[in-house]
């Protein structure tokens, strides 16, 4: 009866370490800003991401793909990113980029503006330490929580 006790105990603190929010959460903002020749871009995190010329530009347009203009950084996911290793023909590349786009797999971003940038900036800076706060009042209601079960089920934690 003691041991069935002890599990119930551990049952119920990892059943409140999961619905207290200490598990991680999606964002899908997930952005940051990076930086090419000098200039801020809102990419997503881990991307791999490059300054496109002006050719390049011009025959992305002839493939129909007209989500860039002159200006703009392209970036792409780096797991699809290694894929662009296996291609030979114009045919390859034209479906890499088109189901690249077509997936958001790849994507273009536009210089921000001064505005922009320091919005985001001071943006990701609150963002962060809202997180941070929730994560302090989460752990306090864990312990509260911790706190009161041996008194609530009559568990001897001491006792092995």
């Amino acid at each position: 009866m003691r041991l069935l006790k002890k599990y119930i105990y551990i049952l119920l603190i990892f059943t409140i370490n999961i619905f207290t929010g200490c598990t991680a959460t999606f964002n899908s903002h997930n952005k940051g800003i990076g930086f090419s020749e000098g200039r801020p871009y809102r990419v997503p995190y881990g991307v791999w991401f490059q300054q496109l010329k002006t050719n390049d530009i011009q025959q992305l347009h002839a493939w129909k793909i007209n989500e860039c203009k002159i200006g703009d950084v392209i970036w792409r996911e780096e797991n699809y990113d290694k894929k662009k290793d296996n291609l030979k023909t114009s045919e390859d590349w034209f479906n890499y980029w088109k189901y690249g786009f077509e997936n958001r797999l790849v994507g273009c971003s536009s210089p921000m503006t001064d505005k922009e940038f320091y919005y985001y900036t001071g943006r990701e800076r609150q963002d962060r330490q809202l997180q941070h706060e929730q994560n302090i009042q989460a752990q306090k209601n864990l312990n509260e929580s911790l706190n009161t079960l041996p008194k609530t089920y009559n568990i001897n934690v001491y006792n092995h």
